[in-house]
């Protein structure tokens, strides 16, 4: 029924973006920007449901870029609402990633970004940059997809198996999809400079699956997601 359906789906991803423990909210250790405010690369955090603003257990990541690479760096945490009404939520972070890119590239010509998205906002990170499938565009604009540099997904509610960027014990041939996935093949433009982390007991990104894998990924993958994004800013 569709109705079951829908409450099934709200439980699921209610359970899949429940309050995480935050790592730290503090100010990330990167280098100051240039004084001409623009500083070489921003890294936007978009935090999972109901996390502490504005970055969430993305701050860990966010702070081992920083301390890896020689490049200056922002970092910037989504102010979108991040609750549990998440068609809204969603909605809202889609539109608000959109134009944050749009406005620093237009004040920052040579800034590029990185663009982390936990649960939810992994969620909001895909949707942003390739549209939600079903004729829905990507409110980012694709002519700024080549500054974007490098993009992290952990436990995403669309992903999707087959995917060659997918990481994480699930891996590339994961045995099930995520709660809502999106169509193989979205993310080609985006491919080689994406790292989609899947658990295989994570019961978000791996529907039907039971276990703890949601909140491990800031603990476990962190140094792995940094050294690619380094990799990827070339240094």
């Amino acid at each position: 029924m569709p109705g079951m359906r829908r409450r099934t789906l709200t439980s699921a991803v209610l359970t899949a973006a429940a309050v995480v423990t935050v790592l730290t909210a503090g100010r990330a250790g990167a280098a100051p920007p240039p004084p001409t405010g623009c500083a070489q690369v921003e890294f936007i955090a978009v935090r999972g449901t109901n996390e502490a603003g504005p970055v969430g257990v993305l701050q860990g990541l966010a702070n081992a870029v920083s301390a890896s690479s020689r490049l200056t760096m922002n970092v910037y945490g989504l102010p979108y609402p991040a609750t549990s009404d998440w068609v809204n939520s969603v909605n809202a972070g889609k539109s608000l990633l959109s134009q944050r890119i749009a406005a620093q590239a237009a004040a920052c010509p040579n800034k590029r970004f990185v663009v982390a998205g936990y649960s939810q906002g992994a969620w909001v990170v895909g949707d942003s940059l390739v549209g939600g499938g079903g004729g829905w565009p990507s409110p980012v604009d694709p002519v700024y997809a080549p500054k974007v540099a490098a993009v992290v997904m952990y436990g995403d509610p669309r992903f999707r198996s087959g995917e060659a960027f997918n990481a994480g014990t699930a891996g590339v041939n994961a045995p099930r999809n995520g709660i809502i996935p999106r169509d193989l093949g979205a993310f080609a433009r985006y491919a080689n400079r994406t790292r989609n982390y899947c658990e295989l007991d994570d019961t978000i990104c791996q529907w039907g699956s039971s276990g703890s894998g949601h909140f491990v990924y800031p603990s476990k993958y962190t140094s792995n997601a940094a050294a690619f994004v380094v990799g990827r800013l070339g240094g």
